[in-house]
């Protein structure tokens, strides 16, 4: 699992595979439902909060087929993103 924080922005404003990580947003899970599905990839530490809102983001299918797809969840405090969790990538 890679950890990358985001600095609290808005997740409109920040670009990812020629679209913005809000548009790659697909599925809102809890946070410990994210903390099920990082088991075994690696300890997220105290990057997951109760009060955290967290979603499930893929980028598109042409960045897999060039070897840049990445996917995972995005931390979202006060509806700004804190930092993804990048759990699958090519």
């Amino acid at each position: 699992m890679r950890k990358q924080s985001l600095g609290l922005r808005n997740p409109d404003e920040i670009p990812v595979a020629g679209s913005t990580l809000r548009e790659l947003m697909s599925e809102n899970i809890t946070v410990d439902q994210a903390r099920i599905d990082l088991q075994g990839l690696g300890d997220p530490g105290n990057l997951l909060l109760e009060d955290d809102e967290v979603w499930r983001f893929r980028t598109p299918p042409w960045t897999w087929s060039t070897m840049s797809g990445v996917e995972g969840v995005v931390v979202l405090r006060d509806g700004l993103a804190a930092h993804w969790l990048v759990t699958r990538m090519n």
